[in-house]
């Protein structure tokens, strides 16, 4: 499986690759202006819907990574003895 981003450990599974090698065959092998298009509009429909899923999952994660830390700190300060 190909590594996209080392940092992250993203890894592209069989069927993301499959996927991928399928429409690049597809643009490839395409003789239609029209269908071209089609396709192009299509992904570009794709890769706008994933961004926006990205972006939801992303904050969600940081939304509750917020409220952990606002509890952390919340929990922190009540337990704590002002005399120490």
């Amino acid at each position: 499986m190909k590594q996209l981003n080392p940092m992250l450990q993203f890894e592209m599974g069989p069927e993301e690759a499959f996927w991928q090698e399928k429409m690049i065959r597809s643009i490839k092998e395409c003789n239609s202006m029209s269908e071209l298009k089609e396709m192009a509009t299509l992904l570009t429909k794709i890769a706008t819907m994933r961004q926006v899923a990205i972006k939801g999952l992303v904050k969600d994660a940081m939304d509750l990574m917020s409220n952990q830390v606002d509890r952390d700190i919340l929990t922190r300060l009540t337990n704590s003895d002002p005399l120490q």
